[in-house]
């Protein structure tokens, strides 16, 4: 039985997928974990899930992974933009050939796959823009700049 290798470039395209994963993946566990303990501060004995430590420790650091998650997967983003920028020029290429009715560039596959990526990709620059405002919206109104956000944690 013979072991096939697979390319350096399709290595390095599963590391910087599952970078990408792995960072979304903390994102969504920091959230959920926030969702479930929206606050961890003291509210004069009405808070019934103060001193709870589920999985992080500190109730506010589930906020933390969310943010630092959410930072590392816009990262890991830009990096695949880049190193993944003459496909995308290509496409848009193509695109823009087929829709000006120069050629038949795209099959049905191209175009699935083209919707597919347009859909994750708008959704995912919309979802890292309303994290950074929402987080240096937050992050202004308190006197010392944190990496976590949280109105609880800075008492907004």
């Amino acid at each position: 039985m013979s072991v096939k290798k697979v390319s350096a470039q399709t290595r390095n395209n599963w590391l910087l997928d599952m970078s990408l994963l792995t960072s979304g993946v903390l994102a969504a566990l920091g959230g959920v974990y926030f969702l479930i303990l929206p606050s961890g501060g003291f509210q004069g004995g009405r808070n019934p899930y103060y001193q709870i430590q589920f999985l992080f420790g500190a109730p506010h650091s589930g906020e933390d992974l969310h943010t630092w998650g959410g930072i590392g997967m816009i990262l890991v983003a830009l990096v695949h933009i880049v190193l993944h920028w003459k496909w995308i020029s290509g496409m848009v290429r193509r695109t823009w050939n087929e829709l000006t009715g120069k050629c038949a560039c795209l099959n049905p596959r191209g175009r699935w796959n083209l919707i597919l990526n347009l859909v994750v990709g708008i959704s995912f620059i919309l979802t890292a823009i309303t994290g950074c405002i929402c987080c240096s919206c937050r992050a202004a109104a308190t006197p010392l700049i944190r990496p976590s956000c949280s109105p609880a944690r800075h008492g907004i």
